[in-house]
C-alpha cells in the first residue's frame, strides 16, 4: 500500500511539473527524448473545404540529426530519403527520382521536426501547447519565415510518443498524420537512409 501511494505521489508531481512548463520547453524536451525514431502512419490529404483527396499508408524512420526515411504504400508508392546532404525523391509509378541539396530549415520539410537540432526550432517558428493534465500535450507551431511550404503545423504527442501531425499549405490543402508502433531509440542500419539510384529510372537533379 505504502508503495502504490508512493507511486501515486511521483505521478501526481511528474503532472504538475509538466502542466508548469512553457510551450517552447515542453516541445523541446519530448523532441530531445530521442535520437531515432520508427513508426507506422496512416496519412489523409484533404482540399481547403475538408474533403478527403487522398489516403494511404506508409512507415517512418528517423535519425539526428537531419536523416529520414518516408515510405508511403501502394496505390500511391513514394521514397522520401534524407541522407543529411541530399533529399531523394522517388517516385515509382513514373519511374523518376529527383535529387536535390537538403534544405534544413524544418519549414520546408516538416519531417525535420523530428530529426533536426531542437534547440533551432524556436527561432524558426511561434509555439503554443496544451497539455491535458494526463498526457497528451498538443503543440500548434506556426513559422515565422514567409517563404514556409505551410501556414501552421500541430503536433501531439501521448505519454511524451509521437502521435499525430497536421499541417496546412498556403493553398489552405491539409494533410493530417497519425502514428502507431512508435518506437524510439532503436539502432537503425546506416543504409536506411542511403539512396541508390535504381536502373532504368529517370534521374533529375536539382541544384
Amino acid at each position: 500500500m505504502f508503495k502504490a501511494f508512493l507511486g501515486g505521489l511521483l505521478m501526481s508531481a511528474t503532472l504538475l511539473v509538466q502542466a508548469a512548463e512553457q510551450p517552447v520547453q515542453a516541445f523541446q524536451r519530448i523532441l530531445a527524448q530521442h535520437k531515432t525514431l520508427s513508426a507506422e502512419f496512416y496519412q489523409v490529404v484533404a482540399d481547403a473545404n475538408g474533403r478527403p483527396l487522398q489516403q494511404t499508408t506508409g512507415r517512418v524512420d528517423l535519425q539526428k540529426p537531419d536523416r529520414f526515411r518516408w515510405e508511403t504504400d501502394e496505390p500511391f508508392a513514394q521514397l522520401l530519403v534524407s541522407d543529411g546532404r541530399y533529399l531523394w525523391l522517388f517516385d515509382k509509378d513514373l519511374e523518376q527520382v529527383t535529387k536535390q541539396p537538403l534544405d534544413k530549415r524544418a519549414t520546408h520539410t516538416p519531417a525535420l521536426l523530428l530529426s533536426n537540432d531542437v534547440s533551432s526550432l524556436e527561432q524558426s517558428f511561434d509555439i503554443q501547447g496544451h497539455f491535458d493534465g494526463q498526457s497528451l500535450w498538443m503543440f500548434l507551431l506556426r513559422p515565422k519565415d514567409n517563404e514556409s511550404l505551410f501556414q501552421e503545423l500541430r503536433i501531439s504527442f501521448k505519454d511524451e510518443k509521437l502521435l499525430e501531425m497536421m499541417f496546412a499549405d498556403t493553398l489552405g490543402q491539409q494533410t493530417r498524420i497519425s502514428f502507431k508502433r512508435v518506437e524510439e531509440n532503436a539502432m537503425l542500419p546506416a543504409q536506411l537512409f542511403e539512396f541508390v539510384v535504381p536502373k532504368g529510372v529517370d534521374l533529375i537533379e536539382q541544384p
